[in-house]
């Protein structure tokens, strides 16, 4: 017997999983969350950066330079590795990898995080460094808050936790280095288990 409460769930599953991207990896969120703890370890270690006092933060300094670009680094490692892994499980899932649900959650992330990376070029520009951490986290929260309407929901909770921490940065700029560690490394590593537990395993 044809049920139709049924035919239109079937019919909303398909919907949406046509409109929405779907293969985001959980795996990658844990790499990237591991190693952003261990390249914010290795500063606090070797006094390159305090997680409760960046009083003394002077962009003239070797050791912001040597944070900056191990910083660029990070990122670059982070996006291969979420590529690499998001790619493998959209080629599994026997997914297209390029899509309308692509452009618009590369659209929703990115234009943030261009925003950001000219606020923080006109703060180099200016000799100033304090604006570094709260400006990555609200840009890169705004991106996944934004980006979240084409992908999993749980992706919105994610970008308000970063959100709130670039909140927390801008009112407590002392500690911008640990709110910015809680932020790409703790909440990334949780938030990918919780997607790999969920959707993956």
């Amino acid at each position: 017997m044809i049920n139709p409460q049924e035919d239109l769930k079937e019919i909303r599953q398909m919907m949406e999983r046509s409109s929405r991207f779907l293969s985001l990896s959980g795996s990658s969120g844990i790499a990237i969350g591991f190693l952003a703890l261990v390249f914010a370890g290795y500063m606090a270690s070797e006094g390159v950066m305090s997680f409760t006092d960046q009083r003394n933060f002077n962009i003239l300094t070797p050791e912001w330079e040597l944070f900056v670009n191990l910083s660029f680094f990070l990122f670059c490692i982070s996006v291969l590795v979420s590529m690499g892994l998001t790619l493998r499980r959209t080629l599994k899932k026997g997914l297209k990898v390029w899509n309308h649900s692509t452009k618009n959650i590369l659209g929703a992330l990115g234009l943030p995080m261009m925003v950001g990376a000219m606020i923080i070029l006109q703060n180099f520009n200016q000799l100033q460094a304090d604006a570094f951490f709260p400006t990555t986290l609200l840009c890169y929260g705004l991106g996944l808050f934004f980006a979240s309407r084409y992908t999993y929901d749980e992706l919105r909770i994610m970008g308000l936790a970063i959100l709130v921490l670039g909140t927390l940065a801008v009112l407590y700029p002392n500690a911008g280095f640990l709110f910015w560690t809680i932020g790409f490394g703790a909440l990334h590593a949780v938030y990918g288990a919780i997607m790999y537990f969920r959707y993956e395993r």
